[in-house]
C-alpha cells in the first residue's frame, strides 16, 4: 500500500490463502492483518507505523532469514506458537516501540542485525505466552512491560538486559534464564541493568515460589 496502510487496529484486513503470505508493505501507515485460519506463515511485513499480526487458528512462522517484521511497534497474537525452535521469528520495532502479544503456545523471538547496521535491540512490552518465552537480540534486550509465562520457562540473552521501572519478568514452575554478553554495559536511558538489584519473579499457584536478586546470579 504506497499511498497509506492495510487495515487498522480497529477494522484489520482478514485473509485465508492456501500457502505463504510473502509480503506486506505500508509505506505511509499501518499493517493490522488476520489469519483466517492456519498458520500464518510470513516473508516479509513491514510498516512505517506499527504492525499487528493474528493467527486465530494457528501459529505466526517466518519462512525466511533475517527480519520477518518491521514497524515502529509490532503486535503479535496466536493461538499456537509464534516462531519455532529452529527459526526464531525476526523482529525489529523502533527504539520509541515494542512487541506485545497474547500467544497461545511457545513464542521464539529474534531481533537479529542487518548487514550494514549496528546490532538490533528487541523491546519487549506486555508480552504472554502460554507455553514459555525464548528471545535472542544480538545487541540489548529491553524488557518494558509484563513478560509472562503461566505453563513455562522465560530466556533471554542479549548483549546486555534492561528492565523499565515496574516492569516485570515471570514465569510459572519454569526456570527464568538471563544470559547477558556485557555485564557492565550502561543500559538504555528510563532502564535499569538486571545486575542493578531488580528482581525476577517465579510464580506458581497464584503464589511467589522465588524471587531472585540478579546482583546475585
Amino acid at each position: 500500500a504506497g499511498g497509506g496502510g492495510i487495515g487498522s487496529t480497529v477494522t484489520p484486513l482478514t485473509y485465508q490463502i492456501g500457502g505463504r503470505l510473502v509480503s506486506a508493505s505500508a509505506a505511509a501507515g499501518d499493517v493490522a492483518l488476520v489469519a483466517q485460519a492456519g498458520n500464518a506463515e510470513i516473508g516479509r511485513i513491514f510498516a512505517s507505523g506499527n504492525a499487528s499480526l493474528t493467527a486465530r487458528g494457528g501459529s505466526i512462522l517466518g519462512y525466511l532469514p533475517g527480519v520477518a517484521i518491521a514497524a515502529t511497534s509490532i503486535r503479535l497474537d496466536a493461538s499456537g506458537d509464534v516462531g519455532s525452535a529452529s527459526a526464531a521469528l525476526g523482529l525489529q520495532s523502533a527504539s520509541t516501540g515494542s512487541v506485545t502479544g497474547q500467544i497461545g503456545g511457545r513464542a521464539w523471538l529474534a531481533a537479529p542485525t542487518t548487514a550494514g547496521q549496528a546490532p538490533s535491540a528487541l523491546r519487549l512490552g506486555d508480552l504472554a505466552a502460554t507455553a514459555g518465552v525464548a528471545a535472542i537480540a544480538d545487541g540489548a534486550i529491553e524488557v518494558l512491560g509484563n513478560l509472562r509465562s503461566s505453563q513455562g520457562g522465560v530466556s533471554l540473552t542479549g548483549a546486555t538486559i534492561a528492565m523499565a521501572g515496574g516492569s516485570q519478568i515471570s514465569a510459572s514452575l519454569n526456570p527464568v534464564r538471563i544470559e547477558v554478553a556485557d555485564h557492565k554495559a550502561v543500559p538504555a536511558s528510563g532502564t535499569r541493568n538486571l545486575r542493578e538489584s531488580c528482581l525476577v519473579h517465579q510464580i506458581g499457584q497464584g503464589q511467589l515460589l522465588r524471587e531472585v536478586n540478579l546482583e546475585s546470579v
